[in-house]
């Protein structure tokens, strides 16, 4: 008996070790996570709902039917911060959204969602105010939004651009001295946009958008296209031979076969603005034309007279003999030639 009740101890001994070691190698308690998506100003707040598990998720946010715009973002979620806030979403637009839990391994445990069961939701509409100018530099004008307008506006050819944290907006030159209205759709919501129109004042021309042209005669001119309805706009010119920078001249200085380069200060209402227009070259080849008017000959000597025309010169010839004009005549007879 003694024996029996020893076995019987030493069997007890054995399985209650055994029991141990099962609840040691148990698994942890179970992910928890449930959240909340909620519509906000300018996008979504992610809340995570009582008994979470504490650590570090990740959001899935794809625009509905638009694969290719699939977002993600990389949360910590606490007992101290359990809400998440997504903002410059686009205004009424349907988005589809998935959280996360990040396992120790990089895994993912997806969570649920407490409302609906389609994992979508759709983003309030603009209002007033929701967009406001910012500032311009040459060649554009800005706007400022925490909403993501790139794909809101509704002005005919203009495309938005996002830099800075701001939308800048391409100006055609027509555009300048003008009053320039842009409209922003709502995304889906049907009649439901915001209008913005700002004066674009002359400083915002950018001197590459105007077109320059040189005339083909003498005294030099350069046409310059300004924009429509800028009708105080003028431009003075000063001009340099090709490596005479320091040797200025003006348009009606200009020689014939000669290189210069002439950039143009831009003047409004004959106020000079801090700009000036792209180099342009400028040459100006004439073509001249002699007439014997008269000829007397001796053994020793000739006599010549002639007139001179010129079809794109003839208006700058008068200085342009008593500047730089010349002429060479020689006598050449079988055995010499004299000048």
């Amino acid at each position: 008996m003694c024996m029996l009740h020893i076995y019987i101890l030493m069997f007890c001994f054995i399985l209650s070790s055994s029991c141990s070691n099962v609840s040691a190698v148990l698994p942890p308690a179970q992910t928890q996570c449930f959240y909340t998506v909620t519509a906000i100003p300018f996008g979504l707040q992610i809340d995570m709902r009582l008994n979470f598990t504490a650590g570090n998720y990740r959001i899935y946010l794809t625009e509905k039917g638009k694969p290719e715009t699939k977002k993600m973002f990389n949360v910590q979620f606490s007992n101290q911060s359990s809400s998440h806030n997504i903002t410059q979403l686009k205004p009424c637009t349907e988005y589809q959204y998935e959280v996360v839990f990040i396992n120790n391994d990089g895994s993912e445990t997806s969570c649920n969602h407490t409302e609906d069961k389609n994992g979508t939701v759709t983003t309030e509409r603009m209002r007033e105010g929701d967009i406001k100018g910012g500032s311009s530099i040459p060649g554009f004008i800005s706007f400022q939004s925490d909403w993501d307008i790139s794909s809101s506006l509704s002005t005919p050819n203009k495309h938005l651009q996002y830099i800075n944290k701001a939308y800048r907006l391409k100006l055609d030159i027509e555009d300048i001295c003008s009053d320039f209205t842009a409209t922003f759709t709502s995304g889906n919501c049907v009649n439901s946009s915001i209008s913005i129109t700002k004066s674009i004042p002359v400083v915002i021309l950018h001197p590459s958008e105007i077109k320059q042209s040189v005339s083909t005669g003498l005294p030099a001119t350069i046409n310059t296209t300004f924009p429509s309805k800028c009708k105080n706009l003028s431009v003075d010119y000063t001009c340099s031979e090709n490596g005479k920078v320091s040797d200025s001249k003006k348009l009606f200085e200009l020689e014939p076969f000669t290189d210069y380069t002439c950039t143009g200060l831009i003047k409004d209402n004959n106020v000079p603005l801090d700009k000036r227009t792209t180099p342009i070259h400028v040459r100006i080849d004439c073509s001249f034309r002699i007439t014997i008017t008269k000829r007397e000959t001796t053994n020793t000597s000739i006599e010549l007279t002639w007139t001179t025309t010129s079809d794109n010169c003839q208006d700058d010839l008068p200085r342009l003999q008593n500047l730089s004009l010349s002429y060479d005549c020689s006598c050449e007879t079988n055995k010499s030639k004299s000048k």
